[in-house]
């Protein structure tokens, strides 16, 4: 495997994608979905040929360079929340969740996207990013059944 920091190396290809925030997220908050809209109705263009920050390149992707991209805190938790309860969880499931993202499985159980790591969204974010939804801190109070939820 080629250091990270060799550039000129190629890296290899994977089929799995980083799992991102829905594309508003990347935006300021004046932006409105209805306006995003506009543009794409006026312009005829797709969601994918939006104006985004050019943050991927043909290298590597980090998490930290996505995050620094991010201008609307409050729509991670819904792209970002673990896909399991605590209860539903084995050790390992929530140690991967926290130490090195969840897999999002197809229909077939191959993994196809990967969640950032809960501990690197922590440590970036602080509680911002789950602030506003409906558990109070995903790391430690999750709730196991869905009628434990506070209601907002």
């Amino acid at each position: 495997m080629p250091s990270p920091h060799a550039a000129y190396v190629q890296h290899p290809c994977t089929e799995v994608d980083l799992v991102l925030p829905p594309l508003l997220a990347f935006y300021a908050p004046g932006m409105s979905l209805s306006i995003l809209f506009k543009l794409i109705l006026m312009f005829s263009i797709s969601e994918a040929m939006l104006p985004i920050p050019p943050f991927l390149g043909q290298g590597s992707a980090y998490w930290a360079a996505i995050f620094s991209k991010i201008k609307q805190l409050e729509l991670l938790w819904d792209a970002w929340k673990p896909s399991k309860t605590l209860d539903q969880m084995t050790i390992s499931g929530m140690w991967d969740c926290y130490n090195t993202g969840e897999a999002v499985l197809n229909s077939e159980g191959m993994p196809t996207g990967m969640k950032p790591p809960l501990r690197l969204v922590e440590q970036y974010f602080k509680s911002d990013w789950w602030k506003g939804s409906a558990v109070s801190s995903p790391l430690t109070e999750m709730p196991c059944n869905l009628s434990d939820m506070p209601v907002t």
